[in-house]
């Protein structure tokens, strides 16, 4: 990944350095991704995070941007990201669908931050339905440190859909978990750039 730009949180004077490593577990390491996860009702997400009131992380954002200049080059570098997730196909049999969910009563929000695994990044390939669902296999597998291979699924996906373009459906990738399994990033690791002709990138190795 390449190097952030903007202004390092360990770089501002008197920003609580177990707050700025606390916040690294989120990939944010900037005052303006700090900024950012602010917005909204992010204040109170943070500060549950972090173990503080939210006055005291509203504080921690009110520091922050007061030390981002008045012009960051931040928004002018932005990669080119990929999506992925295709529509549903066409004459798609209706009995394939899920059971729908019941209508149990659930809480207004809830944070999945640490059963989560690290946050990844497609870069410019439409593969963000490979991640999504690798994403959550690792979830129910219920270890942080799991590292399933996008890169597989992906390949796997297009050999099944045998649509030549970019992308894919989330029911053929659960479809590949729950026929094929996938295997870890250390066997095929993922590959962000795209292969001209070769949507799938393979053979596997």
């Amino acid at each position: 990944m390449a190097d952030k730009l903007g202004t390092l949180l360990t770089s501002i004077d008197g920003f609580p350095s177990d707050a700025a490593e606390q916040l690294a577990g989120l990939w944010i390491t900037t005052a303006e991704e700090l900024i950012a996860a602010a917005e909204g009702d992010g204040v109170s997400g943070l500060a549950e995070y972090l173990g503080a009131t939210t006055d005291e992380t509203a504080a921690l954002v009110a520091r922050a941007q007061a030390a981002v200049p008045d012009f960051s080059p931040v928004r002018d570098v932005l990669d080119n990201f990929g999506t992925g997730a295709l529509d549903e196909m066409e004459g798609a049999d209706p009995d394939d669908e899920p059971p729908r969910a019941s209508r149990a009563t659930m809480p207004p929000s809830v944070n999945l931050i640490d059963k989560m695994p690290a946050v990844r990044n497609q870069r410019s390939r439409g593969t963000c339905v490979a991640h999504a669902c690798a994403g959550v296999r690792e979830y129910l597998e219920g270890n942080t440190k799991s590292n399933l291979s996008e890169q597989f699924l992906y390949w796997a996906c297009k050999d099944r859909d045998k649509w030549p373009g970019e992308g894919t459906w989330i029911n053929i990738a659960m479809d590949v978990l729950k026929d094929t399994g996938v295997c870890v990033e250390m066997i095929w690791p993922y590959n962000p750039d795209k292969i001209a002709g070769n949507e799938g990138q393979g053979p596997p190795p």
